[in-house]
């Protein structure tokens, strides 16, 4: 089938390739509609044998319609990324002959728009069309140029199509929006239960539920915060803010985002067991990159610390245990194996008197688990640095640093405790040597 289109309304029609007629007889053919006609050419020579010749003649005078399906308009890219461009040439008449695009603003050419020339060459700025397609489906893969300005819509891909008849689409379009920058992390806080916002320096030691709140930012258009929280490689809670039902919230605008999420302490699904966790905090453009991840430590410890007086022994009133110098040195031990101790205290009282908290002073000499301090014991002394003879109770109390609690008095126990670490079962022992004398009982608190 040969086509014509309106913009050879009134044109005389050649056979096609292989039929050869006299170079005089002509007709000219006035286009009406779109209706294809057959065209029958007979030549008759002087004796009288003739020869029939027919073929189909279309007219298309519609030019195609663009469509474009991806990308959507103002989809963010990054200079990292090529675009894959896809659409539909709607076209029902002689077909679609070619498709093209450019990121060029010039318009469709006109003249000889039946050869592909008259597209691809450059105009006297360096703008063309470049062929992507000859099929009305088309797809293709196209890139931004390295120079071009970031922000939203900031650059137009053109698309237009030409039929097998010689006409022009006019141009379809998509908008593009360039983004180079990554997203910006602020400083993560923490906030305990009752307690108020701290920024986070170091690793975060608690006993109890916590939240954690930070900001993001973006030059232009932010898309999703993720927190994940990770035990020993093994337990993982991902919180994903752009998930519905998500605990994960973000207020702002799309430039300026301040997250929260609360995490709860426990076993099961968004809890945070005993241990040690990696809290790693990740924020997304609308470009698809990512800020560089800020990693925390978070230690869950609501297990109290072990701890022993290791010297003197309990009623060490006579022998080798008795304190009959002038000077005698008490050594403690204390341990915890999951946030590790924070400080340890002592007071040294008359029997039978109970210890107050504004009596607890704070030991300061210490050796790996062990804590030392010497006391001053002189026949008669009542008052000053010096203690009399007498019976007296060493107390100690033991303080981790997610803030448990353990106290003793003169035991020679080695107390043993057992935690869930993950789920993983740990135990810690005391060194334990001959028993000599009764034992006092240790007492652990914990938090509630």
């Amino acid at each position: 089938m040969q086509y014509i289109s309106d913009n050879f309304e009134d044109e005389e029609v050649q056979p096609e390739e292989g039929i050869v007629l006299p170079p005089r007889p002509s007709k000219r053919i006035k286009t009406e509609g779109e209706a294809a006609r057959v065209i029958k050419v007979t030549a008759t020579d002087y004796a009288g044998y003739t020869t029939d010749y027919k073929f189909n003649l279309g007219t298309d005078k519609v030019p195609p319609t663009i469509s474009v399906s991806s990308p959507a308009n103002g989809t963010w890219y990054s200079s990292a990324q090529n675009i894959k461009a896809s659409g539909y040439i709607g076209e029902s008449g002689s077909g679609v002959k070619w498709v093209f695009g450019t990121f060029d603003d010039i318009a469709v050419p006109t003249g000889n728009v039946l050869d592909e020339a008259t597209w691809t060459t450059a105009d006297g700025s360096g703008h063309k069309w470049n062929k992507i397609s000859d099929t009305a489906a088309w797809n293709a893969e196209i890139e931004i140029p390295e120079n071009s300005p970031e922000g939203g819509n900031v650059k137009t891909y053109y698309v237009a199509a030409i039929d097998n008849a010689g006409n022009v689409s006019t141009r379809g379009s998509v908008s593009i929006s360039y983004d180079k920058a990554i997203p910006t992390i602020g400083t993560t806080q923490w906030t305990p239960t009752g307690g108020s916002a701290t920024d986070i320096k170091g690793d975060i030691y608690t006993k109890e539920a916590v939240t954690l709140s930070g900001t993001v930012s973006d030059s232009y258009k932010l898309s999703k915060v993720i927190v994940t929280a990770t035990c020993s490689g093994k337990d993982q809670i991902i919180l994903d803010s752009s998930t519905s039902g998500s605990n994960l919230t973000t207020t702002g605008s799309n430039t300026a985002w301040t997250w929260s999420v609360p995490f709860t302490l426990g076993t099961g699904t968004g809890k945070l067991s005993e241990g040690s966790w990696e809290i790693t905090v990740d924020a997304l453009d609308a470009a698809g990159k990512n800020a560089v991840t800020q990693k925390n430590r978070f230690i869950i410890d609501s297990t109290a610390p072990s701890v022993a007086i290791e010297s003197p022994e309990n009623n060490a009133y006579k022998g080798e245990s008795a304190i009959n110098k002038s000077s005698f040195t008490f050594k403690v031990s204390a341990s915890d194996d999951l946030s590790g101790v924070k400080e340890v205290y002592y007071q040294l009282l008359p029997e039978g008197t109970t210890p107050v908290d504004a009596g607890w002073i704070k030991l300061t000499e210490k050796s790996g688990i062990y804590w030392t301090v010497n006391k001053d014991f002189k026949t008669g002394a009542t008052s000053g640095t010096t203690l009399g003879e007498g019976a007296y109770t060493f107390y100690v109390k033991a303080l981790d640093k997610s803030d448990n609690t353990s106290s003793v008095k003169l035991s020679r126990r080695r107390p043993s405790s057992v935690y869930s670490n993950c789920d993983k079962q740990y135990s810690h022992s005391m060194p334990t040597r001959s028993t000599r004398s009764p034992h006092n009982t240790q007492t652990g608190g914990k938090r509630t």
